[in-house]
């Protein structure tokens, strides 16, 4: 009964077409006829991927694209340590010559510690505490300011300070010992031209 049912309305050209009960009918281009067929889904006919041809691509792509993301991967850590290392170089050198001081800026360092900390060839002779105290403190300050510094001048001035406030302790009235010492400091000042800084 189903299969006698035809659409109402005749399509322009000859073919297959529904006719309104799940079946297709055939239209001759001037009349239905009574050829009728079962109606395919569309997903039937739709066509399958062949192993053979796709496959291989899929397989070729792979490994390609894996090379790509790891050579992405290498370079960028490649770049970013070459970064990492110049501006670990250059916040060094910064820091460097922050913390370090010119030579003339250690002289006149120099200068003010000497003067910070009096002393006085007659003192140190005596062995009066005062002039000891104060040779001690000249020979710590002036080594922290050659270490600062790099200068070798003003290390020898420092070293040959620390000299003499050691014989000081360990001397005593040992005054030829003693005046050595100081001579060896006054030579130290000479030589970085620190006059404030002799005995």
């Amino acid at each position: 009964m189903l299969r006698s049912r035809r659409p109402t309305r005749p399509p322009q050209r000859p073919g297959w077409y529904p006719d309104g009960s799940g079946w297709l009918r055939y239209y001759d281009g001037t009349s239905w006829t009574e050829l009728v067929r079962e109606r395919l889904v569309l997903a039937e006919f739709r066509p399958q991927p062949v192993e053979s041809d796709r496959a291989p691509r899929a397989r070729a792509l792979r490994p390609r694209y894996g090379l790509r993301v790891v050579s992405v991967i290498l370079a960028t850590l490649l770049v970013g340590g070459l970064v990492l290392q110049l501006v670990a170089l250059t916040l060094s050198a910064r820091l460097g010559d922050a913390q370090s001081l010119r030579p003339t800026q250690a002289l006149v360092g120099a200068r003010q510690v000497c003067m910070a900390h009096p002393v006085t060839t007659r003192g140190l002779l005596a062995g009066e505490g005062t002039d000891r105290t104060a040779s001690a403190d000249r020979a710590a300050a002036l080594t922290e300011l050659a270490a600062e510094a790099h200068a070798g001048g003003l290390a020898a001035l420092a070293q040959a300070w620390s000299s003499l406030a050691v014989r000081l302790v360990s001397s005593g009235r040992d005054t030829a010992s003693l005046a050595a010492a100081i001579a060896a400091v006054d030579h130290a000042a000479a030589a970085v031209r620190v006059p404030s800084c002799r005995a």
